[in-house]
């Protein structure tokens, strides 16, 4: 069986979420559920690769069809020296990830992702405070580069800052290693216009993709898109509108549809679609396949309490 290796750098936090019973009232304290619980798109990608793995190896010695490859999921991110990291750390570590690349510092604390949701677990606004990521230099990932170009593949997110992004896709570019790159959020996304080299995949939103392609929202709807400097091929998301694959070398496109889902809990869609994308991709699906298989996995993630759904 093969082996395989997926470094993923980027993020790794806290997520804190507010769901109000009712329609959310502004300058109100709102009745609802608090739930704490580990996250960041990177960790939350690498949890899901390791779900995913988890989850064939068991069909594996149930008797079904399981993996044709044995999965080794290596995070690279920091943490602060709080209370917050021990438990993150431990959660990773119970996932069976390799955390030997998860750095700890006494400058910044943990990062933390605040998020309200209303009473449809549609999110009303959030706050991310990822100082911490300033941590993740190009020194530091200079120190990492001997894991890193050993991969099969590596995911990174923007939460790291220009400097460090432009010197994971240097790797990516030298060593002919495929380099998937999550663009977080609006403005954490435009990061990717200044990264100097190629890009393999990239996964943006909606609203992530407008800014980056410079997009009307009109053209978008008819089907005209542009494509990103330095991207070879897009992924958005859309929600309940579906999947658009983009192969911007070619200029072809596809569209996928998804059945509408309650969702518990939208934090981790998209990285559990990335991780589910990813994942197929190195059982050698079709790039076709591997969006469904994306979506599979966001929809379970959405199903979920948490960002990444329980091995069953």
């Amino acid at each position: 069986m093969k082996n395989i290796t997926v470094s993923i750098i980027g993020g790794i936090n806290i997520d804190i979420t507010g769901k109000s019973k009712g329609p959310v009232l502004k300058d109100n304290s709102n009745p609802g559920t608090v739930t704490i619980a580990p996250g960041g798109v990177a960790c939350n990608i690498a949890r899901m690769l390791a779900c995913l793995s988890e989850k064939a190896e068991k069909n594996t010695n149930t008797g079904g069809t399981g993996s044709r490859f044995n999965l080794t999921v290596k995070l690279y991110s920091a943490v602060g020296n709080d209370f917050f990291s021990a438990g993150v750390l431990k959660e990773i570590n119970n996932r069976g990830i390799d955390t030997s690349g998860i750095i700890r510092t006494g400058k910044n604390k943990t990062g933390t992702y605040l998020s309200i949701l209303d009473q449809n677990s549609e999110m009303i606004t959030a706050v991310s405070d990822m100082e911490i990521m300033d941590a993740v230099s190009c020194e530091v990932i200079e120190k990492w580069k001997p894991g890193i170009r050993g991969s099969d593949f590596i995911v990174a997110d923007t939460n790291l800052n220009i400097d460090s992004l432009n010197s994971i896709c240097k790797i990516s570019a030298d060593y002919g290693i495929p380099v998937l790159v999550e663009p977080v959020s609006i403005q954490k996304s435009l990061k990717i216009l200044r990264v100097k080299h190629s890009i393999t995949y990239c996964t943006p939103n909606t609203e992530e993709y407008l800014a980056l392609a410079s997009e009307s929202r009109e053209n978008l709807e008819i089907g005209i898109l542009k494509g990103i400097a330095h991207v070879k091929k897009i992924i958005i998301t859309r929600g309940r509108k579906g999947v658009i694959y983009f192969n911007a070398e070619d200029k072809k496109q596809k569209h996928f549809p998804v059945e509408a889902v309650h969702a518990v809990n939208p934090n981790g869609a998209g990285d559990a679609f990335a991780a589910g994308f990813v994942y197929s991709l190195l059982g050698g699906a079709e790039e076709a396949d591997a969006v469904k298989r994306g979506i599979i996995s966001a929809a379970d993630a959405l199903k979920s309490p948490g960002a990444v759904p329980e091995v069953q």
